[in-house]
């Protein structure tokens, strides 16, 4: 990793990898085929092969949203350290990078989650009544069930 042209292809052949194996899980895990992933897409069979091929390297983040959406998973793309990439790419098997769709994670009717979950990246938590997270300072955001507002803030020392 001394070399910056070494950190560059690695950070390039990581982007190219991951979406083709995340596409391909992603697409077999709702048990369609390439064909009729691109119908429901809008597009040709060919693009979700490119989609698929770890050589390819012209994503388009449009087609990669409507992907998302179409599995009704987040698309989150951002810039992170060389330390940060490694830590995040240790764990690359199939469990780790097939998302869960919406609905297997939360109640469609109350938009709880069906289990806790830790959101370990800033300290944050998230179970099936209250959402908490430090957002600046003793600034806290944070929300619960049943509460016709998506977010309170709350001012305060953080405990």
């Amino acid at each position: 990793m001394r070399s910056k042209a070494y950190r560059a292809a690695a950070s390039e052949a990581n982007i190219s990898n991951r979406i083709a194996t995340q596409v391909r899980l992603i697409r077999e895990a709702a048990g369609l085929t390439q064909s009729q992933l691109a119908r429901k897409l809008g597009t040709g069979q060919s693009a979700i092969a490119r989609l698929e091929d770890a050589e390819y390297g012209k994503h388009s983040i449009g087609l990669l949203n409507r992907l998302a959406d179409a599995f009704d998973v987040a698309l989150w793309m951002e810039f992170v350290s060389f330390s940060t990439l490694i830590k995040r790419t240790s764990h690359t098997g199939p469990a780790e990078l097939t998302p869960l769709p919406y609905e297997k994670e939360f109640d469609s009717d109350t938009g709880e989650p069906f289990y806790d979950m830790p959101l370990s990246m800033d300290g944050s938590t998230l179970d099936s009544r209250h959402y908490v997270t430090a957002v600046s300072g003793n600034t806290v955001l944070g929300w619960s069930a049943g509460s016709t507002v998506d977010s309170i803030v709350i001012k305060g020392q953080r405990k």
